[in-house]
């Protein structure tokens, strides 16, 4: 992993987390056109890392992601 992205802390909770469970986030949509394979390249993987973990491309949102206002209520209901 690159040292410049993940801290010390947060690949501790991936360690902690699993694989199984982070990728229900982190590649909650990977369409099967673009997963990787056991016979994958290189250059495959470097793309596909690179969207899944730089650019978000393959994670689940929140249900009210993009809607401010929603969010707003929800922090205030439990501050």
């Amino acid at each position: 992993m690159d040292r410049k992205v993940w801290t010390e802390e947060l690949i501790q909770v991936f360690l902690l987390l699993g694989n199984e469970r982070l990728n229900g986030f982190w590649a909650a949509n990977v369409p099967p056109s673009e997963a990787l394979s056991p016979t994958s390249c290189s250059e495959d993987r470097r793309r596909f890392i690179s969207s899944k973990y730089r650019q978000g491309k393959y994670r689940r949102y929140h249900p009210l992601y993009g809607n401010q206002e929603e969010l707003n209520n929800v922090r205030t209901t439990f501050i």
